[in-house]
């Protein structure tokens, strides 16, 4: 989600965007082609606003690449914790 924004919203290529998060341009590309980490936000219609904020700080310099899934993992967490219990039986 933050790839996506960053990539069709901001217009950041992706080498732009592989350096902000500190990963490869072929991870990015990945993502954009939908090749990696396809999630919907289906059952958090918020979550993507919350992503946008996070990503427009992580390039405001406001937040670092490392802390980028923490806040969301955080918001997540505090304001929809039946979706990490959705999540954590999925995975089990």
């Amino acid at each position: 989600m933050i790839v996506k924004y960053m990539y069709e919203e901001v217009g950041l290529t992706q080498l732009q965007i592989a350096r902000a998060l500190g990963v490869s341009q072929s991870s990015i590309s990945r993502y954009i082609n939908r090749q990696r980490g396809a999630w919907s936000t289906a059952s958090i219609p918020e979550l993507e606003d919350k992503v946008r904020e996070i990503a427009q700080l992580l390039l405001e310099s406001k937040v670092k690449k490392e802390d980028v899934l923490c806040e969301i993992c955080k918001y997540i967490r505090t304001a929809h914790p039946e979706v990490l219990e959705k999540v954590s039986r999925i995975t089990r």
